[in-house]
């Protein structure tokens, strides 16, 4: 009797604690995902003494890593975004931001500019792939208190933005390896994205 009134305890407090985390998954899951991703874009910039040091570039070519990075994640965004309106594409969020810090790691791996551009257009779309369906995730978490979720959501873009330079300074420290940690951060992204689509409610509210 004592040991079934335990286990019922147990599952009691496991339930509890299941209701809690889906309520905070919920709330916060979305602007965790936007910092996430933002961490990567937010990295660039600090990264231009870097290539300016180790690949001889001059600061038109250091901009111009940054304007194609720029141009392509706001320029292919409308594209996208009526793509997530059409169909149901919540891979488009794990996807967009796992491309978007792999890339910014695979620069550890670069021996030319050509390949640090072309690594930051496919990081630039990699956030543009992100955002659309990112933003219907808001929607679908949080409709009863959009504009509130919407403010979270771009607090946690803007953290990443912050955050994603001091983490890349770390390539002045340790080397240019330490950009992989930017593809541990999205192996974590992948695991909190795969648990929030397990706490979301069956019906798309758009």
């Amino acid at each position: 009797m004592a040991h079934a009134l335990g286990v019922g305890y147990i599952y009691l407090f496991l339930f509890i604690l299941g209701g809690y985390m889906k309520r905070i998954i919920r709330k916060y899951g979305p602007p965790i995902f936007h910092c996430i991703n933002d961490f990567g874009q937010g990295s660039l910039a600090a990264l231009i003494p870097f290539f300016i040091a180790n690949f001889g570039l001059n600061y038109y070519q250091s901009a111009s890593i940054i304007f194609c990075n720029t141009i392509v994640a706001s320029v292919a965004q409308p594209i996208l975004g009526y793509v997530a309106d059409r169909w149901r594409v919540p891979w488009f969020i794990p996807v967009g931001f796992s491309i978007t810090l792999v890339s910014i790691s695979a620069i550890a791996l670069a021996t030319s500019y050509e390949m640090i551009l072309t690594l930051s257009l496919i990081a630039g779309l990699g956030a543009a792939l992100f955002h659309p369906e990112a933003a219907l995730l808001v929607n679908r978490m949080q409709s009863n208190e959009l504009g509130n979720a919407m403010g979270r959501f771009a607090v946690g873009g803007s953290a990443g933005f912050a955050m994603g330079p001091l983490l890349a300074g770390g390539v002045y420290v340790f080397g240019a390896h330490f950009l992989w940690v930017f593809t541990a951060i999205a192996l974590l992204g992948v695991l909190s994205v795969s648990y929030t689509h397990l706490t979301l409610p069956t019906k798309r509210i758009v």
